[in-house]
């Protein structure tokens, strides 16, 4: 092999060394506020109640299960806790148009949250592919992304209440998975954001789902 040959599979490497090792994050839509209208809700007001379950968090847990509390209420892990914070402004924010989010108690709906999620991490966390990771680390000289799978795993169930009678409740079973790369020029915090931004599609879709399906029994 010439010179010339050398320097050609040399820089051949060094494009796929640094094509590899920027990595494809996961490309997660942040959800839109809604725009369903239904003439059921325009004008009306509703409150809030979001409980909450998941298995005990902690490394020398055993992975009990947490009877469901109310949500502030709830032991959570560090990463569920940024997973989930500001939820019930999440949720107020994406509901039907015209549907005014209320602390009043006589408020014309009532809607009853229940998120149980599976793992101690909370309703959506991020998996280390250590064997990709490891495989793809050795064939690109360490300057390979890490891999992950960036999943939600939970079930929510909402109750809707008209005037203190429940009229729908629907419970929705989520186990949504979406590949990650991570680079090592890219912020840590990524590995938390992410799962963020996935819990919150995922809820924003049974949420708009629900208030669609219940507005045939208003």
């Amino acid at each position: 092999m010439n010179f010339i040959s050398k320097i050609k599979i040399l820089a051949s490497l060094s494009v796929l060394v640094l094509l590899v090792g920027c990595g494809t994050p996961a490309q997660i839509a942040e959800p839109s506020v809604s725009t369903y209208s239904n003439l059921a809700y325009q004008g009306k007001t509703v409150n809030y109640d979001i409980f909450y379950a998941q298995p005990k968090p902690g490394l020398f847990s055993d992975g009990e299960m947490l009877p469901m509390v109310p949500f502030d209420a709830q032991e959570k892990s560090p990463l569920a806790e940024f997973v989930t914070e500001d939820i019930q402004a999440f949720m107020e924010e994406h509901g039907p148009v015209g549907l005014m989010p209320t602390d009043y108690e006589k408020s014309d709906f009532l809607l009853v949250a229940k998120i149980t999620a599976t793992k101690k991490a909370g309703p959506a966390w991020s998996d280390f592919k250590s064997g990709k990771s490891f495989l793809m680390s050795l064939l690109t000289f360490t300057f390979a992304p890490s891999y992950h799978d960036i999943t939600a795993n939970y079930e929510v169930e909402y109750d809707l209440y008209k005037h203190g009678r429940q009229v729908f409740s629907r419970a929705y079973n989520v186990n949504d998975s979406v590949p990650h790369e991570q680079s090592d020029l890219a912020h840590l915090r990524h590995l938390s954001e992410k799962p963020k931004a996935l819990f919150r599609k995922t809820l924003s879709a049974t949420l708009d789902d629900f208030y669609k399906s219940a507005s045939a029994y208003l």
